[in-house]
């Protein structure tokens, strides 16, 4: 075999496996967003992809592997939204609607995997893990959404308890059972009430929450150095594992707030600050 035919012949494996790999993963994530992850299994995953089972465990060492690089997948593909233009928004009503707008409309279209994940959360720790991004997101969000709003006492405690409410998926699903997407919104909106009387030079924190909310959900599980399908089993893996957020266990209080928001908890209140926009971004990209 000439070398041109030998590395001919290399690419064409390599499609084929990236191919395999990812019929494997669409499998997986159909399979995640009707019965959820905790009743998706090898067998199950190996017969929707039309492949068998050893086929499966040659891509994903184990079970945990697969759900990984499914997670990792999915959220790739199903980016909340761009936060940034709510930053620019000054009042804090509009703000807030314009936001919720945005949020039901990607709750509506990821619903059912989300609602599976959170279900399954209890019984797999690993789903913890996959969704630090998404809350680091949304508590960042939240603080974009404080901005303009009462800084201190009773007031803050009400405001934020109530966008709190209204930025939780559980809250968004049980209101449109009744109503539509917009009017869920508009709804939310006027329990959090205007911001009348209150001074907006407190939306100069926003810009920081922005970049947080940005970075927490940059591209996830994006491999700078190529395409995990290009490698083998090993490489697969241990690029979907570097894509990992921190352990639940070493989240900060940003991302126990953003908890509180995907679960309808009001948040922890915590010491005033002023983050520096330059600082925040390098640690967060560091983490």
């Amino acid at each position: 075999m000439t070398p041109e035919k030998r590395t001919y012949e290399k690419k064409k494996r390599a499609e084929t496996q990236a191919q395999t790999r990812e019929r494997i993963l669409q499998a997986a994530v159909e399979l995640h967003a009707t019965v959820g992850p905790a009743q998706t299994t090898i067998i199950a995953v190996a017969e929707r992809a039309g492949v068998r089972r050893s086929t499966v465990y040659r891509h994903f060492q184990d079970e945990a592997a697969l759900v990984v690089a499914c997670s990792i997948h999915w959220q790739s593909e199903n980016q909340p939204p761009n936060s940034v233009p709510w930053t620019a928004i000054v009042d804090p009503h509009e703000r807030l609607q314009t936001a919720l707008t945005e949020l039901y409309a990607y709750y509506a279209g990821t619903g059912l995997m989300l609602d599976n994940v959170l279900r399954d959360e209890a019984t797999m720790p690993i789903l913890t893990e996959l969704l630090t991004r998404f809350r680091e997101y949304m508590a960042a969000v939240h603080e974009i959404l404080m901005a303009g709003r009462p800084t201190r006492g009773a007031a803050r405690r009400r405001t934020s308890a109530a966008i709190a409410h209204a930025l939780a998926f559980t809250t968004w699903r049980t209101l449109t059972q009744q109503l539509t997407n917009q009017e869920a919104a508009d709804l939310m909106a006027q329990l959090a009430g205007p911001a009348d009387n209150v001074s907006l030079t407190s939306t100069s924190r926003a810009p920081g929450a922005m970049r947080r909310a940005a970075i927490a959900l940059d591209r996830p599980g994006h491999d700078p150095r190529g395409s995990p399908s290009s490698a083998g089993a090993d490489g697969e893996q241990a690029a979907d594992l570097e894509a990992l957020p921190p352990a639940a266990a070493r989240l900060d209080g940003s991302s126990r707030r953003g908890d509180d928001v995907l679960h309808d908890r009001e948040p922890e209140p915590r010491p005033a600050r002023v983050p520096r926009a330059v600082g925040a971004v390098e640690a967060l990209e560091e983490a």
